[in-house]
């Protein structure tokens, strides 16, 4: 999708630790939780639904699938996934990793637009979707996952505001501003869109801020590069 190698590197590392977090917790995160009512017995018991169809957004090719993926897989479900169209390369190589272990069609790729994801929801062996994009991608998702009362889960676009007030520590306000802005590319759901800083603060917040640059790398070890002040 374009991101640097480093910070692809930090992504595949955060991915991986997702799936080893799911796979070395399975047992504990899936064992009944016995409850204490006043009166008779209760559990808490967590089991499959079938199969899930999941749409994921091309920013975090990886990330987005794992994260998604790992845990629906733990407890047992099917997956679908319609990954976006710039990053097929990404959702093949998911696939193919996937399969290496799996049952065959425990996870599927799907090759397909977003009209026909959209239409797929509709079929009754879907009894749960899941999409991250825009907000006309969900409203259709939304329409048919209601229609046809199914389990939904939408991350959508929105417009974050950075805002920094009086008590602000400026220096780290600023590291934050650039690395809330930039990260990824400046490709990130909770990017900071627009900078609000009240009026007693903000020549000093924009004058350093001006003179403020990122490496804007990931260290293989998944953690960021500091920020570093132009001289």
């Amino acid at each position: 999708m374009g991101k640097l190698v480093s910070q692809a590197e930090g992504e595949i590392k955060l991915s991986a630790e997702i799936f080893d977090y799911y796979a070395n917790n399975s047992e504990e995160f899936l064992s009944d939780k016995i409850l204490k009512p006043v009166h008779g017995q209760a559990l808490v018991r967590h089991s499959p639904i079938g199969v899930l169809l999941g749409v994921q957004p091309w920013n975090f090719p990886f990330y987005q699938v794992a994260r998604f993926a790992a845990p629906n897989i733990m407890v047992g479900n099917t997956i679908l996934i319609k990954h976006a169209s710039i990053v097929p390369q990404c959702a093949i190589a998911i696939e193919i990793f996937l399969e290496a272990g799996a049952p065959v069609g425990f996870y599927t790729n799907l090759l397909i637009s977003g009209k026909t994801a959209s239409i797929l929801v509709s079929d009754k062996r879907i009894k749960g979707v899941s999409l991250t994009g825009s907000e006309a991608a969900g409203a259709s998702f939304a329409a048919q996952a209601g229609k046809n009362l199914k389990k939904s889960v939408l991350e959508l676009g929105g417009s974050d505001a950075f805002i920094v007030l009086e008590d602000a520590d400026i220096d780290k306000a600023v590291d934050w501003a650039v690395i809330g802005r930039i990260n990824n590319n400046g490709e990130c759901c909770i990017a900071s869109k627009s900078f609000i800083a009240v009026e007693s603060i903000s020549d000093e917040f924009l004058k350093n801020l001006k003179k403020t640059s990122w490496l804007g790398h990931w260290r293989p070890d998944g953690t960021r590069y500091p920020v570093r002040s132009l001289k």
